[in-house]
């Protein structure tokens, strides 16, 4: 899209103080999966040897699902030297930043199919007028599964630091980073299912992948019947937690270049938590490794 990406300002406050502020996107996460043109047959007869009546089952699955987060984070800070002469350098700053998270989930399902009993009576899955249906006892034959949920949580983070200039060849820097958790709370939310009666489960044990079938509960006179599942774990409220952190900094200068090295403990883990389902990962360390290498100039004006 054509949404700036980030803002940033910083304004000195005296000699000694500078005040910064940003606005900045620092999650856009888009998961889309899609399946279309899917078929299955499944065949079962029910009967004796000498008497056997045959059901053949046929279903067209379209499925689109989606997964969007989205965070925005508005930071004010500021920074202070406690210390400045001419052997050391100790500066002292501090961030306070408001997080927006926002989460859509979404599961729309395109179904249709029919049973064949005895390879002639044709028995359609979404048809309203079928009249072997008892409606007022509230039969039906709808096929469909469909979900959506908006969410949406804000709360504060603060980030505090030292900057501690040793030497013209060593700077050290320590940073703590608490981040909050997240309770993300629903609107504009719907979730609803009815599947054939032989799909054994409720519609979250089949949208975790625990589909069983069973093709022997077919009724002859009403093979299409079908009955409401419960999926209202997609849209259950949920809540996101992101590490809270410390990290050790070392600035090396190397001649005109600068390598650096840090050091990062977490305190909690990365997790994403909604109806009993559980996306995350434990993280209790991590390093990193950069350098600014100066290059000479290639262009040279001859003037």
């Amino acid at each position: 899209n054509d949404e700036i990406a980030s803002i940033a300002f910083a304004a000195p406050l005296g000699e000694k103080f500078v005040l910064a502020g940003a606005y900045s996107y620092p999650v856009s996460l888009n998961l889309d999966l899609g399946v279309t043109g899917l078929s299955t047959k499944l065949a079962q007869e029910q009967g004796t040897e000498e008497v056997s009546l045959r059901f053949d089952v046929l279903m067209n699955i379209s499925l689109l699902t989606k997964m969007n987060f989205r965070m925005s984070t508005l930071s004010v800070g500021g920074a202070y030297p406690l210390v400045d002469n001419r052997d050391h350098k100790l500066s002292v700053g501090a961030t306070l930043s408001r997080y927006q998270v926002s989460n859509i989930r979404s599961i729309q399902a395109d179904l249709s199919g029919m049973v064949v009993v005895g390879g002639a009576d044709e028995r359609y899955f979404n048809d309203p007028n079928d009249p072997n249906l008892n409606t007022a006892a509230g039969e039906t034959n709808s096929f469909f599964m469909n979900a959506y949920g908006e969410f949406e949580a804000h709360d504060y983070g603060l980030r505090a630091g030292l900057h501690y200039i040793l030497n013209d060849a060593l700077n050290i820097s320590l940073v703590y980073n608490q981040m909050p958790k997240f309770d993300l709370k629903g609107k504009n939310k719907s979730a609803s299912a009815f599947l054939p009666v032989f799909m054994v489960g409720t519609g979250d044990d089949i949208i975790a992948g625990d589909l069983e079938v069973a093709l022997d509960s077919l009724q002859a006179n009403k093979p299409n019947l079908s009955t409401e599942r419960d999926i209202s774990d997609i849209v259950n409220d949920g809540t996101l937690e992101l590490p809270s952190s410390l990290t050790l900094g070392l600035d090396f200068k190397l001649g005109k270049h600068t390598a650096v090295i840090n050091y990062t403990n977490y305190y909690n883990d990365l997790a994403f938590e909604h109806g009993g389902n559980f996306i995350g990962k434990a993280v209790t360390k991590g390093y990193g490794v950069g350098f600014d290498i100066k290059m000479r100039d290639k262009w040279v004006s001859p003037v």
